[in-house]
């Protein structure tokens, strides 16, 4: 068993499941300093549960991505398997910078995306229209301010500030509504209380002087 040659073939992103539990499976027969085994095709079927069809298809994949050399037997001897951890060591090395670049350049990504405000913000021409349009006329320097105050206070940084101050403006007018709409039910109250009041007040007025 070459345990160095089963560490670099496990981290291998092999897209073929078959071809890769193969890999490992002559990883884990090779010798650890000739990096060779020569096992039967018999057996490495019954280790791997692949039918031998099968396998010599994924023998010839890992013979022609070069990680594997093969010297066929002769007089009904197996073959001779040869793990080329040169090439194990250079797939994975390629595999590391990509997934370092990548990371590096979603890094980068997310820095460039992501903006904090400061006290000079405001929402662009073309906002504050679309918002007027739907809105109609409130006091949006008020909200502005209120808007930019509270999110340097929490240190809050955006991908689209204008989308959040959207949906800043849609809080403040339902908020206005529901108060609104809260001031009229007290109104309300009172208004019915005091045409009660009357009522109770017209009928004692009657029953003193029937």
């Amino acid at each position: 068993m070459s345990f160095i040659l089963m560490a670099h073939a496990m981290k291998l992103e092999i897209p073929d499941p078959y071809a890769k539990w193969l890999l490992l499976c002559l990883a884990d027969y090779a010798n650890e300093e000739t990096r060779s085994c020569f096992p039967s095709v018999k057996t490495l079927s019954k280790r791997t549960s692949i039918s031998e069809s099968t396998l010599y298809v994924k023998l010839n994949w890992l013979e022609e991505h070069g990680y594997i050399s093969r010297i066929s037997g002769t007089h009904n001897k197996s073959n001779i398997y040869t793990v080329n951890l040169g090439v194990l060591r250079e797939s994975e090395g390629v595999l590391r910078q990509t997934d370092t670049n990548l990371s590096s350049n979603l890094s980068k990504t997310n820095r460039r995306r992501r903006k904090s405000l400061n006290d000079g913000w405001k929402p662009s021409s073309k906002c504050l229209s679309n918002l007027k349009e739907k809105y109609g006329e409130i006091d949006y320097d008020n909200e502005t301010d209120k808007f930019i105050n509270y999110h340097l206070a929490k240190g809050s940084v955006f991908v689209d500030p204008e989308r959040a101050y959207l949906n800043w403006i849609r809080n403040a007018v339902n908020f206005q509504a529901k108060d609104k709409r809260f001031e009229q039910f007290k109104k309300d109250k009172v208004s019915s209380g005091n045409r009660s009041g009357s009522s109770i007040y017209a009928r004692l007025h009657n029953k003193l002087h029937n």
